[in-house]
């Protein structure tokens, strides 16, 4: 799976559990794949870690995939996949 493009839509944070919470929506060689990702980050950490762990949470998922677990397919993001990816908004 080449992803050549990562966004985030309907980013939020739990008032009660601080948990950070996105849809992570990954554009591929055959088309997009959206996953609902979470995230626990230590209070008053920078938009960017919060951004990069709800990123490794979409991937952590894709890898648990059979066709990724047993190594047949594998998991590459292109260099400029983030471009546009604005953490701070």
């Amino acid at each position: 799976m080449l992803i050549r493009a990562i966004r985030l839509v309907d980013q939020t944070t739990g008032p009660g559990d601080g948990i950070h919470r996105a849809t992570v929506v990954l554009t591929y060689e055959a088309g997009q794949l959206s996953l609902y990702t979470k995230a626990s980050v230590p209070h008053g950490s920078a938009m960017n870690d919060v951004v990069q762990a709800l990123i490794d949470d979409a991937l952590r998922q894709i890898a648990r995939m059979p066709e990724y677990r047993n190594g047949r397919k594998t998991i590459v993001i292109a260099q400029d996949a983030l471009q546009g990816l604005n953490p701070g908004a």
